[in-house]
């Protein structure tokens, strides 16, 4: 499995480097954070698990959205983003 390199790592690399980031990631507008959103459910497409409950088949891209929110999680040190309830297309989303 590849080692992703988060924001959070690259950011303790560069502080104990002393070398300042060229990026700025404090303030990300709302609406550029809505247009990646919309482009990651468009390129995935949106996470759906059947249940007992549920009509349908799981969708393809639930995998892909979990791989996502357990990358995300295991990297920032967490056992699962937000309620545990959470799908983790919404969990990883609004991380």
């Amino acid at each position: 499995m590849a080692i992703i390199n988060l924001f959070s790592k690259r950011k303790k690399q560069q502080e104990s480097q002393g070398k300042p980031d060229v990026y700025r990631y404090d303030k990300i507008p709302d609406a550029l954070k809505t247009q990646v959103a919309h482009i990651w459910r468009t390129a995935l497409g949106h996470w759906y698990r059947h249940t007992g409950y549920s009509v349908g088949e799981d969708s393809p891209a639930s995998e892909l959205w979990e791989l996502i929110h357990d990358s995300i999680a295991r990297e920032k040190g967490m056992w699962g983003l937000g309620s545990p309830h959470r799908d983790p297309q919404n969990a990883a989303l609004n991380t």
